[in-house]
């Protein structure tokens, strides 16, 4: 066991001794206007939520700014009182519940995360409905900022639900409520991340990614990797199997230091698999590559800690270090 594996060893000791004797988790409190939503009967009522809330419309019903309000009052009223939504409502609210677990993975990543940075404040966290994007072409499934996190509930109702997000088939992993909390967490690390803007190499764009990828490893140390970076425990299995054929090809095809755009995407964007290596490799490969190089340089470095890594723009310094070459 090397220096680093050793220390990650001890200290998850000490976290699990110290949580027996401490109650530092603070409970989170998760704002379910979903709720109030679905509830609403009329547009005068929807006019009135909107006035209560408009931070909503300029953060979350997003961009489209000239958008009257008439406009989303009407589709929100089409969303909320149609009766095939409220089933599918109802359905959702049955799997979800109180999202006690939910609220129990951000507790202990919040912890987690003001341990690494003890300025960081918890934002507020609040749930809604979009009619799976309907009220805007902008819809997200998420908004996140330092201040506030909302969560258009109705795209996690899982891959089962009478109505699911308009995304490919191999995306829908992504829109479960286990894989909810791992999502925005990957999204917080952005606030952590230092990043060199002249550097458009595809390596460069690994080693962030990586770096959200270990972010949200190290906050939620009990997520498996297969809901951190949504690949199935197959291609987890497949990709580790094969690091040395995935990393022949990025050698063999210069790939590290490679700027086209559309070369790049082909190793880092979401693909069902990655067809310049075979059917059998995940897609985004050059993201899960990347976490490979991170996790072999926080070994090789073991003084390194998460707060230095993210801090640390130098993406080619980082590869050199991690002294890795596939294996």
């Amino acid at each position: 066991m090397n220096d680093r594996k050793l220390l990650k060893s001890i200290i998850a000791v000490l976290f699990l001794l110290a949580a027996c004797t401490s109650k530092e988790v603070s409970p989170i409190v998760i704002e379910r206007l979903d709720a109030e939503m679905i509830n609403l009967k009329t547009r005068a009522e929807i006019q009135h939520f909107l006035d209560k809330n408009r931070n909503l419309k300029e953060i979350f019903f997003l961009s489209e700014t000239d958008m009257p309000d008439s406009v989303l009052v009407d589709r929100i009223y089409q969303t909320v009182t149609n009766p095939a939504f409220q089933k599918f409502y109802n359905e959702l609210n049955k799997n979800a519940g109180d999202l006690g677990e939910v609220k129990t993975q951000f507790a202990e990543a919040f912890s987690q995360v003001q341990k690494l940075y003890p300025d960081f404040k918890p934002p507020k966290v609040k749930t809604v409905i979009s009619g799976l994007g309907h009220f805007s072409r902008d819809a997200a499934a998420l908004s996140v900022s330092d201040s506030l996190i909302v969560i258009s509930l109705d795209f996690y109702a899982g891959e089962k639900a009478t109505f699911v997000p308009s995304v490919p088939n191999f995306l829908l992993k992504k829109y479960t409520l286990e894989a909810l909390v791992p999502s925005i967490m990957s999204v917080l690390a952005e606030k952590f991340i230092v990043t060199n803007t002249e550097d458009k190499s595809l390596l460069n764009e690994m080693i962030i990614a990586a770096k959200k990828l270990e972010f949200t490893h190290e906050v939620m140390p009990e997520t498996p990797d297969s809901l951190i970076i949504f690949y199935t425990e197959k291609q987890l299995k497949d990709a580790e199997e094969h690091k040395n054929v995935i990393w022949a090809h990025f050698v063999k095809e210069k790939l590290l230091y490679e700027t086209n755009h559309f070369k790049k995407v082909k190793y880092i964007g979401d693909r069902p698999y990655t067809a310049e290596i075979g059917t059998d490799c995940p897609g985004a490969i050059g993201r899960w590559l990347g976490w490979q190089i991170v996790k072999k340089y926080l070994d090789e470095n073991s003084e390194v800690t998460l707060s230095s890594l993210l801090s640390n723009p130098d993406s080619q310094n980082i590869f050199m270090k991690s002294k890795f070459k596939g294996e």
